[in-house]
């Protein structure tokens, strides 16, 4: 829906392009759209990664 603060009630701070990055995270990815397909009745968005990070000490991802 549009008008809703997705972000209320949570603490973040905005990165060097202004992305919100959520605090208390293990890992953290921003994208930029590199492809919309329409699939079906949906849009299909392919992004690419171009920055990452999360802090030093959080266990792996797997």
């Amino acid at each position: 829906r549009s008008g809703v603060d997705r972000f209320a009630g949570a603490t973040w701070e905005p990165d060097r392009r202004g992305v919100p990055l959520l605090d208390g995270v293990d890992a953290w990815l921003v994208a930029r759209t590199h492809e919309i397909r329409p699939i079906g009745d949906h849009l299909l968005v392919v992004g690419e990664v171009i920055d990452n990070g999360g802090p030093a000490n959080a266990s792996p991802l797997i």
